[in-house]
């Protein structure tokens, strides 16, 4: 008798020792769980920002596309400008120049010149802006990058936690946990 009330407490302690076994890997398990879906939400959160930043890449690159239209358009607008201005200036000085074709004829240079000077300044602008545009366009493509990068470190880390779990899982239920 004596002898298998000697077992059945071994037994008990046995089992008390595997249940708080079964308890920490629990708690362990509970742990890395909350982890998991912290990483997760973490993860979905820097996708959401990765959409956000192709949007916004997506808008510079059409603002950027609209502006060389326009200067483009400006530089028609300004090319056909100078020619008639240029056809003008042709024009009057075949004719006979009296002193008021003469200060016409200045007038219309100086106005040139003017024009000239306006578009150059447009150009000066809007050869600013574009360059701003390619500087936000590769800030933005940048920290792209650098959230997708992150974003594939957190699930590789996850990915590896998720293993370390399931091998967990796997020997408690095997039997095999270290007691």
């Amino acid at each position: 008798m004596e002898f298998w009330k000697g077992k059945e407490k071994k037994e008990e302690e046995k089992a008390a020792r595997a249940m708080i076994e079964l308890r920490k890997k629990n708690a362990e398990y509970e742990v890395v769980s909350a982890e998991v879906m912290t990483s997760r939400s973490k993860r979905q959160e820097l996708k959401e920002r990765i959409r956000e930043l192709e949007d916004m890449l997506q808008d510079c690159q059409q603002q950027l596309d609209t502006l060389l239209k326009a200067l483009e358009e400006k530089n028609c607008q300004y090319d056909r400008d100078v020619r008639a201005c240029e056809e003008d200036l042709q024009e009057k000085k075949s004719c006979n120049t009296s002193n008021l074709e003469l200060r016409h004829s200045y007038r219309t240079r100086r106005q040139t010149r003017t024009m000239e000077a306006a578009f150059n300044e447009r150009i000066e602008r809007m050869e600013r802006i574009q360059k701003e545009l390619q500087e936000q366009l590769a800030r933005s493509q940048q920290e792209t990058g650098d959230l997708m990068v992150r974003s594939r470190e957190e699930s590789l880390k996850q990915k590896d936690q998720m293993a370390k779990m399931m091998e967990m899982m796997s020997a408690l239920v095997k039997g095999k946990g270290p007691m």
